[in-house]
């Protein structure tokens, strides 16, 4: 399939899969409900060939979730998630483990140089509105390298819940830990708290 034509796009190239759906179609009483499992052999994006990725994604009602798996020189990761709703909100989980990724390679971006980064990302977060998330997202085991460089970070967790009807947000991680507690707006956060969190941040060029 030549999608970029299909999309009037020349980032994108060519496609071979394979894919089996199920599900309904929603055009009845019968809520719409997917099942795809796909392995897609061939891929082109920006002028790069991606080869054996693995796809799933289960929709519902109430949920859904997917998950993509690839294996290829310059990128190497599986991530997950689900995104559900319920009477109080929608709640969100997601897990990244990268084991390469390097985006000058496959024609995403050069901002940083010959750099390949590794590390695994989790979330799970739930809410109405950013206002009253909890939740929890951690950054483990993360590196990035360059052939004349390395920074790694073993972990950095942010944490955001409530006690005593107030908000507390925490960030543990190597470089810095704080905590927030009160009763106030996410939204309001002066930047220059947020300045002073990154400014202990290592630089990544």
């Amino acid at each position: 399939i030549r999608i970029g034509q299909i999309l009037a796009d020349d980032k994108f190239g060519s496609v071979i899969l394979n894919a089996d759906i199920s599900g309904n179609t929603g055009l009845t009483h019968t809520p719409l409900s997917l099942k795809l499992n796909s392995r897609i052999q061939h891929f082109e994006f920006k002028n790069h060939n991606y080869n054996n990725i693995l796809l799933g994604l289960t929709h519902t009602p109430s949920a859904t979730k997917g998950e993509i798996e690839l294996d290829n020189p310059y990128t190497k990761f599986k991530v997950s998630g689900e995104l559900a709703k319920g009477r109080n909100g929608s709640s969100f989980r997601a897990n990244a483990i990268i084991d390469k990724l390097n985006l000058k390679a496959i024609n995403i971006s050069d901002k940083w140089g010959d750099a390949d980064f590794r590390g695994n990302i989790y979330a799970d977060i739930k809410g109405t509105n950013i206002a009253n998330a909890q939740g929890v997202i951690q950054i483990r085991d993360f590196a990035y390298s360059t052939p004349d460089r390395q920074i790694e970070l073993s972990k950095l967790v942010l944490d955001s819940h409530f006690e005593n009807k107030e908000q507390v947000i925490t960030l543990n991680s190597d470089f810095a830990n704080i905590r927030i507690n009160g009763q106030f707006d996410i939204k309001s956060l002066s930047n220059s708290a947020l300045n002073q969190l990154v400014s202990k941040i290592p630089a990544i060029p």
